[in-house]
């Protein structure tokens, strides 16, 4: 696969036009449910509540509208397993979206306004997450997040993202296609392909972070999944 090509996408625009923002995360959620990523992350999610034997705070870190987040709480309120899950992001309307959204399916843990980049208070929550997010950062934005989140994590870090290789960029086009018209969905998910990190430079990325513990898993279609857990 070519070098990582980082390039800005169209749903980073904080002037997308609103109507063209929600298609888009529409389709987006129907893209990461095909993947089997937020199944994936739910399980280590629920095996952890249940290795703690008690309530686990979470935290997912670029939550975007809060579709993983509003669908782990289902699962956990369905599987009564002991979880509060909480939702961040840089962008006030994927907030106010997420808000709107949970309105209608209550459940313990909020929405709020954050840039990734800043620190957030240590050991504020046992399990700090995100999904499809690393891939828009450059080298040392990725590594500072990295170890932010390393620091908020009282027990664990799950990192779920898109693998850098010709073989997933043309599957991503054929499911981007096959599961929503948005043209943006279409063209951020072959640009956030090509600016993903193949697996040694997630590697490289962790070691910069001082996270030399972590494991690279499966992570559903196109995706891994890095896993880390505070020793100490």
């Amino acid at each position: 696969m070519q070098q990582r090509l980082l390039t800005p996408e169209l749903m980073d625009d904080p002037d997308l036009e609103p109507g063209l923002l929600r298609a888009a995360l529409a389709g987006l959620g129907r893209l990461n449910a095909l993947s089997g990523a937020d199944a994936i992350t739910w399980r280590a999610l629920r095996s952890e509540a249940r290795t703690a034997g008690r309530s686990l705070r979470v935290l997912d870190v670029a939550c975007a509208a809060g579709d993983l987040v509003l669908a782990a709480r289902s699962r956990a309120a369905r599987e009564r397993v002991p979880l509060e899950i909480h939702g961040c992001d840089i962008n006030p309307l994927s907030i106010r979206l997420a808000n709107e959204k949970a309105a209608a399916h209550p459940g313990p843990g909020r929405f709020f306004v954050h840039d990734a980049i800043q620190p957030l208070p240590a050991g504020e929550y046992d399990i700090v997450m995100s999904s499809l997010f690393l891939h828009h950062l450059g080298n040392e934005h990725a590594t500072l997040v990295l170890r932010r989140m390393s620091d908020a994590a009282a027990r664990l870090v799950l990192v779920n993202d898109l693998v850098r290789s010709s073989a997933n960029l043309a599957l991503i086009a054929v499911a981007s296609h096959a599961v929503t018209r948005s043209h943006v969905v279409h063209t951020d998910a072959a640009l956030s392909v090509r600016a993903a990190f193949t697996r040694p430079e997630l590697r490289a990325l962790v070691r910069g972070a001082g996270m030399e513990n972590a494991e690279l898993r499966w992570g559903g279609l196109c995706r891994t999944m890095l896993v880390w857990r505070r020793t100490a």
